[in-house]
């Protein structure tokens, strides 16, 4: 993509947190916050109870818990907008997103799909069981490596 289209900068900015959810993790940085990491979910269509998740986290923040927070807060923000389950498609070789996805400790299926690795993860009852049991421990080790100042969108939710 050479250029940001209106339709495109339109996707990735009008949310409605219920279809489509975006959540920014930010850092305070010499007397000013940065932007980290975002995480977010579209339905695969309206009302739908599946969703498409992913994540970008700058490179300097990579593998220091910052996809595992926001994917912690979108699987809640998930459920309750009736979300059953997340779908991550994956170049083969990204390793660290997968162990993000294998991290959040949910029933997960993997595919092969058009050269890309399919995965989807369980956000029903009994995966909402396996999940709290590991996530004060992962959490809170996770907070403690990486400073953060939010994991909240501004608006929209309150906390």
């Amino acid at each position: 993509m050479k250029e940001l289209t209106i339709d495109y900068l339109r996707n990735l900015t009008e949310l409605d947190f219920r279809n489509h959810v975006g959540l920014v993790l930010t850092v305070g940085e010499k007397g000013s916050e940065t932007l980290i990491a975002v995480g977010r979910f579209v339905r695969l269509a309206p009302d739908a109870d599946e969703a498409e998740v992913a994540f970008t986290v700058a490179d300097k923040y990579q593998q220091r818990g910052a996809a595992s927070l926001l994917m912690q807060t979108l699987i809640r923000f998930a459920r309750a907008c009736g979300i059953r389950k997340f779908v991550a498609i994956l170049l083969q070789d990204n390793r660290a997103m997968f162990k993000v996805l294998e991290d959040s400790r949910l029933p997960l299926r993997r595919e092969f799909e058009d050269g890309n690795l399919r995965v989807v993860l369980d956000l029903g009852e009994q995966a909402r069981v396996a999940l709290e049991r590991g996530r004060a421990q992962s959490l809170s080790v996770k907070a403690a490596a990486l400073p953060i100042a939010s994991a909240w969108p501004r608006t929209g939710y309150a906390h």
